[in-house]
């Protein structure tokens, strides 16, 4: 950390006082925790105080569960498969493997658990069946199995962003994004297998569930999520053959943090304790109900003998093993060290800070809501030496544009595309490490894709894409004159300072210097008229939007 904040670390995570709750604190409060500070949901935060402050930010998001694009691809999979599940069914009844399978059908539907195994599975049978009559390896069976999952993936992304556009989801989904980013199951790792759409989604939502819980209890759910097993290979690790993936990473990544406190041996042996786990068939991940634990124990492929981690040798099972891991010292900094990272410095918080808040953490059970509430209502958190120390993800910049310019998501999913050509693909940090951020974010390419994305926004007569949408008053997607010509009539009696001024301060997280304002300003003052001056604001906020200004926060 090259910053030197004021606060001292016995006086660091004390709550800010009712006196200082200014606007300038919630502004960064907003900034960081959500994806902007909308001049509104400064007035709504001023008026609520510190504490109405979490409330209004952490405890108000609806989030669809099942997700629409999911229930919407169970529909896809029910109408394209009509013709095929009694066939499937007859094949079935005739196999070992799937005859019992077969029996417990209640419904020919992609939702019904045993329905969608058999067909499937009928489908890889006619595609070795042709392997071995052609010599070929055929595409029919996989495409007809994927069942465009991957355009519905596209669509579930552009759900997504307009979802956490939302002001009222904003900071959970931000949050939501900072935990996928230390407990991952990305696309890349697992898209060639079937159902990895839902997979992801049904681990993100294990994740949603558990957000005012422990983390140690969070933990013990995610594992134990189909996305997760097949991530780090909890499913097929046997007695047998046991797979150290997760193990490591539970210690490594999730909890105590890269060599610390653990050994090699530590991590062979608690992979012995996550041996076992297979997807429970009775579970459709299409319609997943909370609290369902998609992966069950098979004793029979379970290593049930002693297992000595960290010098204590027991009978462990993988919840016992999340326990034991929590006792560890260094359990209660590694979250908020990361924590520290995404939302106040990059690089994190040093042990001098993170020690006593890992300390309060522990004695508060490891509640996830403690942690986050108690580290945004900080004096450290609004600590003058962290202003513009973040740079916004790809995410932050796009969502929060959206929001300071009062527009909705493009009523496309290339945008999501888009977003993974700055450098933040849907759902998909690059490995188990998640997405790297910080000065990552910033290169040429990126930099000028954000000036590509701001264009767009500002080009009302030539949005390549939303434009017949536009037309056809089906949405706002694009900075109109109008609205421009809004806000001025509305300005009242204010100067051309004063107009500016307002901007600078409600787009900006730290104040420009003259060498950059005074330009802005004096661009405004020599409109010759009102259209013009509508014209020269409208360049004015894009500018600002296009600075290396606002890429911080």
């Amino acid at each position: 950390m090259n910053v030197k904040p004021a606060v001292k670390p016995r006086d660091a995570w004390k709550p800010i006082e009712a006196s200082e709750w200014t606007e300038d604190k919630i502004r960064h409060l907003l900034r960081r925790s959500s994806w902007t500070a909308r001049p509104a949901d400064v007035s709504r935060l001023k008026r609520a105080g510190l504490d109405g402050a979490m409330d209004y930010l952490f405890k108000r998001a609806s989030y669809p569960q099942p997700n629409p694009v999911i229930e919407a691809y169970a529909d896809n999979a029910d109408s394209a498969l009509a013709a095929e599940f009694e066939t499937a069914v007859e094949w079935a009844k005739g196999q070992s493997r799937w005859k019992e399978a077969s029996a417990k059908i209640k419904n020919m539907s992609f939702r019904d658990p045993y329905a969608r195994s058999i067909v499937i599975a009928h489908h890889r049978y006619q595609r070795e069946e042709t392997r071995k009559t052609t010599g070929k390896i055929t595409t029919q069976f996989v495409s007809r199995a994927d069942l465009k999952q991957r355009k519905y993936w596209a669509d579930y992304g552009h759900e997504w962003l307009k979802i956490a556009s939302r002001p009222q989801n904003s900071a959970f989904e931000k949050l939501n994004l900072f935990l996928q980013n230390i407990c991952v199951v990305n696309f890349s790792s697992i898209r060639e297998q079937s159902d990895f759409m839902a997979d992801i989604h049904n681990h993100h939502r294990s994740l949603r569930d558990h957000f005012f819980g422990s983390y140690p209890e969070m933990i013990k759910k995610m594992y134990k999520t189909r996305g997760m097993g097949k991530m780090l290979d909890i499913i097929g690790s046997t007695k047998a053959n046991p797979n150290e993936n997760f193990a490591r990473e539970l210690q490594e990544l999730f909890v105590l943090g890269v060599d610390r406190g653990y050994s090699e041996d530590d991590i062979k042996e608690a992979a012995k304790a996550f041996t076992g786990y297979v997807p429970n068939p009775e579970l459709n991940p299409y319609t997943l109900e909370k609290e369902a634990e998609e992966l069950t124990l098979n004793p029979k492929l379970h290593d049930d003998g002693r297992k000595r981690i960290f010098g204590r040798a027991r009978n462990y099972d993988g919840d016992a093993v999340v326990d034991l891991v929590f006792t560890k010292e260094g359990a209660e900094t590694h979250l908020a060290r990361e924590l520290s990272h995404e939302f106040l410095i990059e690089g994190g918080l040093p042990d001098e800070y993170l020690e006593p808040l890992g300390k309060a953490w522990r004695k508060a059970d490891f509640n996830v809501y403690w942690l986050f509430e108690t580290f945004f209502k900080s004096r450290l958190f609004y600590d003058l030496a962290f202003r513009g120390q973040i740079y916004k993800s790809p995410f932050q910049f796009y969502l929060g544009a959206l929001q300071d310019l009062g527009l909705q998501v493009e009523p496309t999913s290339a945008i999501v595309g888009e977003l993974d050509f700055l450098g933040q693909s849907f759902a998909d940090p690059p490995d188990v490490n998640g997405w790297n951020g910080g000065a990552f974010w910033m290169n040429n390419g990126t930099i000028n894709g954000r000036r590509i994305i701001i264009d767009r926004l500002f080009s009302e007569d030539g949005f390549r894409r939303g434009m017949k949408m536009k037309k056809g008053g089906a949405g706002n997607y694009t900075v109109s004159s109008e609205s421009i010509r809004e806000y001025l009539k509305s300005a009242g009696d204010r100067s051309d300072q004063e107009i500016v001024g307002h901007f600078i301060t409600y787009l900006l997280s730290i104040t420009p210097n003259d060498d950059y304002t005074v330009p802005l300003q004096e661009h405004f003052a020599r409109a010759s008229d009102d259209e013009d001056r509508v014209v020269r604001l409208k360049q004015i906020i894009q500018a600002i939007l296009q600075s290396q200004y606002y890429q911080v926060c």
